[in-house]
Protein backbone atom coordinates (compact mmCIF):
# COMPACT_ATOMS: atom_id res chain seq x y z
CA UNK A 1 0.00 0.00 0.00
CA UNK A 2 1.99 2.96 -1.30
CA UNK A 3 -0.27 5.44 0.47
CA UNK A 4 0.56 4.08 3.92
CA UNK A 5 3.19 4.95 6.51
CA UNK A 6 3.52 2.74 9.58
CA UNK A 7 4.92 4.23 12.77
CA UNK A 8 5.97 1.78 15.49
CA UNK A 9 6.39 3.20 18.98
CA UNK A 10 9.44 1.64 20.64
CA UNK A 11 10.94 4.38 22.79
CA UNK A 12 9.58 3.27 26.15
CA UNK A 13 12.07 2.78 28.98
CA UNK A 14 10.64 -0.58 30.02
CA UNK A 15 11.76 -0.17 33.64
CA UNK A 16 9.29 -2.80 34.86
CA UNK A 17 11.13 -5.43 32.80
CA UNK A 18 14.06 -5.05 35.24
CA UNK A 19 16.53 -5.79 32.47
CA UNK A 20 19.42 -4.04 30.76
CA UNK A 21 17.99 -5.17 27.43
CA UNK A 22 15.57 -2.67 25.82
CA UNK A 23 12.02 -3.99 26.22
CA UNK A 24 11.28 -4.41 22.50
CA UNK A 25 14.52 -6.39 22.07
CA UNK A 26 13.38 -9.23 24.31
CA UNK A 27 12.76 -12.52 22.54
CA UNK A 28 9.36 -13.98 21.72
CA UNK A 29 9.73 -17.38 20.09
CA UNK A 30 12.49 -17.10 17.53
CA UNK A 31 12.94 -13.33 17.26
CA UNK A 32 12.68 -10.06 19.15
CA UNK A 33 9.36 -8.33 19.75
CA UNK A 34 10.24 -5.45 17.45
CA UNK A 35 11.13 -7.90 14.66
CA UNK A 36 7.70 -9.53 14.98
CA UNK A 37 5.97 -6.16 14.61
CA UNK A 38 8.13 -5.12 11.66
CA UNK A 39 7.52 -8.46 9.95
CA UNK A 40 3.73 -8.10 10.29
CA UNK A 41 3.95 -4.49 9.12
CA UNK A 42 6.00 -5.29 6.05
CA UNK A 43 3.28 -7.67 4.82
CA UNK A 44 1.07 -4.59 4.22
CA UNK A 45 3.69 -3.25 1.78
CA UNK A 46 3.72 0.29 3.22
CA UNK A 47 5.71 3.07 1.65
CA UNK A 48 7.73 3.39 4.83
CA UNK A 49 8.09 1.90 8.31
CA UNK A 50 9.36 4.29 10.95
CA UNK A 51 10.46 3.09 14.40
CA UNK A 52 10.35 5.76 17.11
CA UNK A 53 13.16 5.04 19.56
CA UNK A 54 14.90 6.77 22.44
CA UNK A 55 18.48 7.97 22.81
CA UNK A 56 19.18 5.08 25.17
CA UNK A 57 17.89 2.19 23.04
CA UNK A 58 18.59 3.31 19.47
CA UNK A 59 21.87 1.39 19.12
CA UNK A 60 20.39 -1.89 20.37
CA UNK A 61 17.38 -1.57 18.08
CA UNK A 62 19.60 -0.60 15.15
CA UNK A 63 21.63 -3.79 15.63
CA UNK A 64 18.48 -5.92 15.77
CA UNK A 65 17.01 -4.33 12.64
CA UNK A 66 20.25 -3.80 10.71
CA UNK A 67 19.13 -6.02 7.84
CA UNK A 68 15.82 -4.24 7.34
CA UNK A 69 14.89 -1.07 5.49
CA UNK A 70 13.10 0.63 8.37
CA UNK A 71 13.90 4.19 9.45
CA UNK A 72 14.70 5.07 13.06
CA UNK A 73 13.60 8.38 14.59
CA UNK A 74 14.54 9.51 18.09
CA UNK A 75 11.99 10.87 20.56
CA UNK A 76 14.30 13.07 22.57
CA UNK A 77 11.81 13.73 25.38
CA UNK A 78 9.28 11.32 26.88
CA UNK A 79 6.22 13.50 26.43
CA UNK A 80 3.65 10.87 25.57
CA UNK A 81 2.47 8.72 22.69
CA UNK A 82 1.15 11.66 20.69
CA UNK A 83 4.51 13.39 20.93
CA UNK A 84 6.20 10.13 19.91
CA UNK A 85 4.17 9.93 16.70
CA UNK A 86 4.89 13.57 15.88
CA UNK A 87 8.59 12.74 16.38
CA UNK A 88 8.30 10.56 13.28
CA UNK A 89 7.81 13.67 11.11
CA UNK A 90 7.96 14.51 8.28
CA UNK A 91 6.22 11.24 7.46
CA UNK A 92 3.17 12.29 9.49
CA UNK A 93 1.52 14.67 7.06
CA UNK A 94 -1.61 14.95 4.94
CA UNK A 95 -0.16 12.92 2.07
CA UNK A 96 -0.10 9.41 3.56
CA UNK A 97 -2.43 7.31 5.69
CA UNK A 98 -0.96 6.64 9.12
CA UNK A 99 -0.98 3.36 11.04
CA UNK A 100 0.44 3.47 14.56
CA UNK A 101 1.59 0.20 16.13
CA UNK A 102 3.37 -0.69 19.35
CA UNK A 103 6.76 -2.36 19.51
CA UNK A 104 5.84 -4.28 22.66
CA UNK A 105 2.69 -5.87 21.18
CA UNK A 106 4.30 -8.68 19.13
CA UNK A 107 1.29 -10.96 18.59
CA UNK A 108 -0.70 -8.65 16.31
CA UNK A 109 -1.33 -10.47 13.04
CA UNK A 110 -1.11 -9.36 9.45
CA UNK A 111 -4.71 -10.48 9.00
CA UNK A 112 -5.92 -8.00 11.62
CA UNK A 113 -3.70 -5.22 10.28
CA UNK A 114 -5.13 -5.77 6.80
CA UNK A 115 -8.63 -5.24 8.16
CA UNK A 116 -7.60 -2.00 9.85
CA UNK A 117 -6.24 -0.36 6.73
CA UNK A 118 -8.92 -1.70 4.36
CA UNK A 119 -11.55 0.84 5.30
CA UNK A 120 -13.23 4.00 4.08
CA UNK A 121 -13.65 5.48 7.55
CA UNK A 122 -11.72 8.52 8.71
CA UNK A 123 -9.97 6.62 11.49
CA UNK A 124 -10.07 3.12 12.96
CA UNK A 125 -9.51 2.14 16.57
CA UNK A 126 -8.35 -1.33 17.55
CA UNK A 127 -9.85 -2.47 20.83
CA UNK A 128 -10.52 -5.61 22.83
CA UNK A 129 -12.75 -6.81 25.64
CA UNK A 130 -11.25 -7.53 29.04
CA UNK A 131 -13.36 -8.86 31.91
CA UNK A 132 -10.65 -7.82 34.36
CA UNK A 133 -11.67 -4.24 35.10
CA UNK A 134 -8.48 -3.69 37.11
CA UNK A 135 -6.36 -3.69 33.94
CA UNK A 136 -4.62 -0.38 33.28
CA UNK A 137 -5.54 0.00 29.61
CA UNK A 138 -7.42 3.05 28.39
CA UNK A 139 -11.19 2.69 28.05
CA UNK A 140 -13.17 3.36 24.88
CA UNK A 141 -16.16 5.56 25.71
CA UNK A 142 -19.23 4.85 23.58
CA UNK A 143 -22.42 6.89 23.77
CA UNK A 144 -25.55 6.21 21.71
CA UNK A 145 -23.66 3.59 19.72
CA UNK A 146 -21.00 6.11 18.74
CA UNK A 147 -17.39 6.26 19.82
CA UNK A 148 -16.95 9.45 21.80
CA UNK A 149 -13.38 9.31 23.06
CA UNK A 150 -10.69 7.25 24.75
CA UNK A 151 -9.93 7.91 28.38
CA UNK A 152 -6.64 6.76 29.87
CA UNK A 153 -7.01 4.59 32.97
CA UNK A 154 -5.18 7.05 35.19
CA UNK A 155 -7.62 9.82 34.21
CA UNK A 156 -10.77 7.66 34.23
CA UNK A 157 -13.53 7.89 36.83
CA UNK A 158 -14.45 4.80 38.90
CA UNK A 159 -17.44 4.31 36.59
CA UNK A 160 -15.32 4.57 33.42
CA UNK A 161 -12.82 2.06 34.79
CA UNK A 162 -15.60 -0.55 34.88
CA UNK A 163 -15.93 -0.36 31.08
CA UNK A 164 -14.73 -3.63 29.54
CA UNK A 165 -13.98 -2.30 26.05
CA UNK A 166 -10.31 -1.37 26.15
CA UNK A 167 -7.99 0.50 23.83
CA UNK A 168 -5.10 -1.45 22.33
CA UNK A 169 -3.07 1.65 21.46
CA UNK A 170 -3.14 0.82 17.74
CA UNK A 171 -4.86 3.28 15.44
CA UNK A 172 -5.19 4.07 11.73
CA UNK A 173 -5.85 7.63 10.50
CA UNK A 174 -6.79 8.70 6.99
CA UNK A 175 -4.18 10.90 5.34
CA UNK A 176 -6.08 14.21 5.26
CA UNK A 177 -6.78 14.02 9.00
CA UNK A 178 -3.27 13.17 10.16
CA UNK A 179 -2.60 16.92 10.70
CA UNK A 180 -5.14 16.85 13.53
CA UNK A 181 -2.17 15.63 15.59
CA UNK A 182 -1.23 19.31 15.83
CA UNK A 183 -4.21 19.84 18.14
CA UNK A 184 -3.08 17.44 20.85
CA UNK A 185 -2.72 19.06 24.26
CA UNK A 186 -1.12 17.93 27.50
CA UNK A 187 -3.77 19.01 29.99
CA UNK A 188 -3.96 15.67 31.83
CA UNK A 189 -2.64 14.17 35.04
CA UNK A 190 0.67 13.17 33.44
CA UNK A 191 1.23 16.35 31.48
CA UNK A 192 1.74 14.26 28.33
CA UNK A 193 0.44 14.42 24.77
CA UNK A 194 -1.81 11.37 24.40
CA UNK A 195 -2.28 9.98 20.91
CA UNK A 196 -5.68 8.72 22.05
CA UNK A 197 -6.97 12.30 22.34
CA UNK A 198 -7.02 12.49 18.54
CA UNK A 199 -10.26 10.49 18.61
CA UNK A 200 -12.21 13.07 20.59
CA UNK A 201 -10.85 15.83 18.35
CA UNK A 202 -11.97 13.99 15.22
CA UNK A 203 -15.38 13.14 16.68
CA UNK A 204 -16.02 16.79 17.50
CA UNK A 205 -15.07 17.65 13.91
CA UNK A 206 -17.89 15.39 12.68
CA UNK A 207 -15.65 12.62 11.37
CA UNK A 208 -16.39 8.89 11.46
CA UNK A 209 -14.44 6.53 13.70
CA UNK A 210 -14.44 2.82 12.95
CA UNK A 211 -13.89 0.19 15.63
CA UNK A 212 -12.22 -3.17 15.12
CA UNK A 213 -12.44 -5.59 18.02
CA UNK A 214 -9.40 -7.84 18.05
CA UNK A 215 -8.68 -10.80 20.29
CA UNK A 216 -7.21 -9.98 23.67
CA UNK A 217 -4.10 -12.05 22.95
CA UNK A 218 -3.31 -10.08 19.79
CA UNK A 219 -3.43 -6.86 21.79
CA UNK A 220 -1.40 -8.16 24.72
CA UNK A 221 1.44 -5.81 25.58
CA UNK A 222 4.64 -6.80 27.36
CA UNK A 223 5.61 -4.70 30.37
CA UNK A 224 7.04 -7.26 32.80
CA UNK A 225 8.94 -10.52 32.69
CA UNK A 226 5.70 -12.27 33.64
CA UNK A 227 4.00 -10.70 30.60
CA UNK A 228 6.88 -11.94 28.46
CA UNK A 229 6.36 -15.51 29.69
CA UNK A 230 2.63 -15.33 28.89
CA UNK A 231 3.24 -13.99 25.40
CA UNK A 232 5.87 -16.65 24.71
CA UNK A 233 3.44 -19.34 25.81
CA UNK A 234 0.75 -18.01 23.45
CA UNK A 235 3.23 -17.73 20.59
CA UNK A 236 4.41 -21.29 21.22
CA UNK A 237 0.81 -22.48 21.11
CA UNK A 238 0.27 -20.74 17.76
CA UNK A 239 3.38 -22.37 16.34
CA UNK A 240 2.27 -25.81 17.57
CA UNK A 241 -1.12 -25.41 15.91
CA UNK A 242 0.56 -24.62 12.60
CA UNK A 243 2.74 -27.72 12.85
CA UNK A 244 -0.19 -29.97 13.78
CA UNK A 245 -2.42 -28.67 10.98
CA UNK A 246 -3.37 -31.58 8.65
CA UNK A 247 -1.38 -31.64 5.44
CA UNK A 248 -2.92 -32.18 2.04
CA UNK A 249 -2.94 -35.86 1.08
CA UNK A 250 -2.20 -37.18 4.57
CA UNK A 251 -5.73 -38.45 5.17
CA UNK A 252 -6.94 -41.67 3.61
CA UNK A 253 -10.46 -42.05 2.30
CA UNK A 254 -12.54 -44.66 4.15
CA UNK A 255 -12.89 -48.06 2.44
CA UNK A 256 -16.04 -48.73 0.49
CA UNK A 257 -18.40 -51.38 1.83
CA UNK A 258 -21.98 -52.52 2.11
CA UNK A 259 -22.38 -51.78 5.77
CA UNK A 260 -24.77 -49.03 6.78
CA UNK A 261 -23.07 -45.83 7.76
CA UNK A 262 -20.11 -46.03 5.38
CA UNK A 263 -18.86 -42.51 4.74
CA UNK A 264 -17.48 -40.91 1.63
CA UNK A 265 -14.05 -39.33 1.45
CA UNK A 266 -14.12 -35.90 3.13
CA UNK A 267 -14.85 -33.11 0.71
CA UNK A 268 -13.17 -29.72 0.80
CA UNK A 269 -15.44 -26.98 2.06
CA UNK A 270 -15.79 -24.02 -0.28
CA UNK A 271 -13.67 -21.06 0.71
CA UNK A 272 -15.80 -18.15 1.80
CA UNK A 273 -14.81 -14.72 0.60
CA UNK A 274 -13.88 -12.38 3.46
CA UNK A 275 -16.38 -9.75 4.42
CA UNK A 276 -15.68 -6.44 2.80
CA UNK A 277 -15.68 -4.40 5.98
CA UNK A 278 -15.43 -6.11 9.39
CA UNK A 279 -15.06 -2.76 11.10
CA UNK A 280 -17.99 -1.37 12.97
CA UNK A 281 -18.65 2.34 12.76
CA UNK A 282 -21.44 4.79 13.53
CA UNK A 283 -23.45 6.38 10.74
CA UNK A 284 -21.29 8.87 8.94
CA UNK A 285 -21.89 12.40 10.07
CA UNK A 286 -22.91 14.85 7.35
CA UNK A 287 -20.33 17.41 8.44
CA UNK A 288 -16.68 17.05 7.54
CA UNK A 289 -13.64 19.21 7.90
CA UNK A 290 -11.06 17.97 5.39
CA UNK A 291 -7.59 19.37 5.83
CA UNK A 292 -4.78 19.39 3.32
CA UNK A 293 -2.02 20.90 5.42
CA UNK A 294 -0.91 20.78 9.05
CA UNK A 295 -3.12 22.92 11.28
CA UNK A 296 -1.80 25.40 13.76
CA UNK A 297 -3.80 27.18 16.41
CA UNK A 298 -6.29 26.43 19.15
CA UNK A 299 -8.69 23.53 18.96
CA UNK A 300 -11.74 25.82 18.95
CA UNK A 301 -10.96 26.75 15.32
CA UNK A 302 -12.24 23.40 14.09
CA UNK A 303 -14.95 22.95 16.69
CA UNK A 304 -16.89 26.12 15.93
CA UNK A 305 -19.90 25.49 13.76
CA UNK A 306 -19.74 21.67 13.98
Amino acid sequence: MNNLVIVVLAGGKGTRMKSDIPKVCHIVGDKTMIEHVVESSRALQPEEIVIVVSKSNIEDIRRVLQDTDVRLKIQYESLGTGHAVISASPCCNAEKDLLVLLGDVPLITTRTLSKIVSTKYDAVLVGFRNKDITNKCGRIIIERNRIKKIIEYIDATPFERKIKICNSGMIWIKSEYVPYLNFLENNNSKGEYYLTDIIEIMVEAGLTIGFLEAGITECMGVNTQEDLKKVNKIYSGRSSQKIKAPQKGNQKAPQKGNQKGNQKAPQKAPIKAPKKSPIKAPIKAPIKAPIKAPIKGPLKNIRNGL
